[in-house]
């Protein structure tokens, strides 16, 4: 007769305690996947995604934030719980979009396509081209990016664009956790850091963009820095009573443990650094930039130890410019100078116009500012708190404050802000989870896990509507994918193309053959012109250009885009369409219910 062995009774609680944790991370991932069945993309409205996401995704998301901050303060097993729910977050929140729209979402996303087919069939880059020229003298990620198609067997990179935001969250979550690692030891004080960045990462710089590789790299150097060749603590502590005069002399003379490795270690991490930082100098304009002030500050408060990285990185991006990017910076010297020493305005340029704006976008605007604000209150409040404890986090601080050395450099074309907040954000972050964990030590108490993720729970709401909020403009239907895939197969070489915005799936394909044309870009009195008469202006735009042919490009994401922003009135390109259907020298050559193309010959032209 056998015996029936049965677990003992407390083994059995033991499983159930530890499968306990995981019950709101399989409840969260269950409820998003049954969210996403019940989308309905057309309905969008001017608040984006969130208009149309069901309140499943949602429950999902606080389930999300419920279990993280539980498994937090209530597990002691490690670290792998914390990071299967900021994984899981990573997911929820930006893969998506992927899942649901089925296509390449922003504009800009397409035409950096179009530069790695311009290099899979060129096999090179052409650093005097005419049109995205910048592109084509940072060719770094793009040429990367055409090895990686290639080696993937697709015929372009949409498949792979596609899925770059998640991909490049990943990459970001793996370096913040490790930047976290090196200033505290407490598992909460890390995690809550890495939940922070992922939480206050609204700016959308990680889809398929040279910024997303340049900015995880830069991380990395820090990292590779702060972590294997600090010379001192990242951290000092305070003299009682604080005046000023012992403060510099702590900053002065502070020390720490070193952090030591091997020496062959150090020369392979050291190699790598010099590495990363050719890539960054090769692939983006504004990282080596930042790179170099963060390295120079670092080395000034002699917190790293790498001799000669600041002059390095001098070196290479001076060099860079002056012989493979001097085509950009002759075509662009005049807005570059004049942006120099003008923070007001270069700030300014960032800043929508909300006076014109739809109260959609206005609303998505003010959520934008008002999430960043709190975060960098949260890091305002956690500085204080360590500082109360006598505690100066020196090196956090100075990481958080440089990137806004580029406000008196340059606007960017209108984004320095947006990059300002995205490179201090990891540190940023870091202060912020000090607002909740002022101290490494452990403790039991509650209190602190609940206001963290309550803080966190408004914080992601804020986040989705930042980070969702102009999809309807961002997003573009298979319809409008369509006309661009016949326009850039069939339009003849040398053919003008005129859009309303470059708000669609523009420069994708083959993009050196044509030139491009957005109406709102141009001057008001053109942009009103194309509002009274806009079969003349098209016309005069013919014989300005001098083209064979020149086609009109209509879609419902550049309509969406131009009606939100009010840079033209309400309606402009609906009435352009009806009068081009109207006037018997165009044709329609597409149509279809997110998309139509007109097409006119130069011979045809009064």
């Amino acid at each position: 007769m056998k015996v029936r062995r049965v677990a003992p009774r407390s083994r059995v609680w033991l499983s159930r305690a530890r499968l306990a944790p995981f019950l709101p991370l399989a409840a969260a991932l269950a409820l998003w996947a049954e969210s996403l069945r019940r989308v309905e993309l057309g309905s969008m409205t001017d608040l984006g995604l969130v208009s149309v996401l069901p309140v499943d995704y949602f429950l999902a998301l606080a389930l999300l934030t419920l279990g993280f901050f539980g498994a937090l303060m209530g597990s002691r097993e490690g670290e792998r719980l914390p990071a299967a729910y900021a994984v899981a977050l990573v997911a929820v929140l930006h893969a998506t979009p992927a899942i649901l729209y089925g296509t390449l979402r922003y504009p800009w996303a397409w035409k950096h396509v179009g530069i790695v087919d311009y290099v899979q069939r060129h096999g090179a880059v052409d650093p005097g081209i005419e049109q995205l020229t910048a592109y084509h003298d940072w060719p770094g990620f793009f040429s990367l990016g055409a090895l990686v198609t290639e080696a993937t067997g697709e015929q372009n990179a949409l498949a792979i664009a596609s899925w770059a935001p998640p991909f490049f969250e990943l990459l970001f979550l793996a370096v913040v956790v490790l930047l976290a690692r090196t200033f505290s030891g407490s598992r909460r004080v890390v995690w809550t850091t890495a939940w922070l960045f992922l939480v206050g990462n609204w700016v959308g710089q990680d889809y398929f963009a040279p910024q997303a590789l340049a900015f995880f790299l830069y991380l990395l150097i820090l990292a590779i820095g702060l972590r294997w060749f600090g010379r001192r603590a990242n951290t000092v502590s305070l003299p009682r009573p604080l005046r000023p005069r012992s403060l510099a002399v702590v900053l002065r003379r502070a020390d720490g443990a070193r952090r030591r490795s091997q020496p062959g270690h150090r020369v392979g991490l050291a190699a790598l650094v010099v590495l990363a930082s050719a890539a960054i100098v090769s692939s983006h304009q504004l990282t080596p930039l930042v790179l170099i002030l963060a390295i120079a500050a670092l080395a000034r408060l002699r917190v790293v130890a790498l001799p000669g990285l600041t002059l390095l990185l001098v070196v290479m991006t001076v060099a860079w410019i002056a012989f493979m990017a001097r085509p950009f910076l002759e075509g662009n010297l005049y807005w570059i100078v004049d942006s120099i020493g003008s923070p007001s305005g270069n700030a300014q340029e960032t800043l929508v116009n909300l006076e014109d704006a739809s109260s959609g976008l206005a609303f998505v605007s003010n959520v934008d500012r008002a999430l960043s604000a709190a975060i960098m209150v949260l890091a305002a409040l956690g500085a204080v708190r360590r500082i109360r404890r006598g505690k100066l986090d020196v090196t956090a601080l100075v990481l958080a404050a440089v990137p806004a050395a580029l406000l008196f450099a340059t606007s960017y074309g209108g984004e320095i802000l947006f990059r300002i907040y995205f490179f201090a954000l990891p540190f940023i972050a870091l202060l912020g989870a000090r607002a909740f964990f002022p101290s490494d030590r452990a403790t039991d108490r509650l209190l602190p896990g609940i206001a963290a993720g309550c803080a966190c729970a408004l914080l992601l709401a804020a986040s989705c509507i930042a980070y969702y909020g102009k999809e309807r403009v961002h997003r573009f239907s298979d319809d409008e994918v369509s006309a661009s895939l016949w326009l850039h197969t069939w339009a003849p070489a040398g053919s003008l193309i005129v859009s309303g915005s470059f708000d669609w799936p523009w420069a994708w394909k083959n993009y050196e053959r044509y030139e491009y044309f957005a109406i709102d870009t141009e001057p008001a009195s053109m942009r009103r012109r194309a509002t009274r008469e806009p079969v003349r202006l098209l016309e005069a735009l013919m014989r300005e250009h001098r083209r064979p042919g020149a086609f009109v490009v209509l879609t419902r994401s550049q309509e969406a885009q131009i009606d939100a922003t009010g840079i033209m009135r309400e309606g402009t390109l609906q009435r352009m369409e009806r009068a081009l259907e109207r006037d018997s020298d165009f044709a329609a050559v597409y149509r279809g219910p997110h998309a139509s193309i007109f097409r006119i010959a130069a011979e045809t032209v009064r």
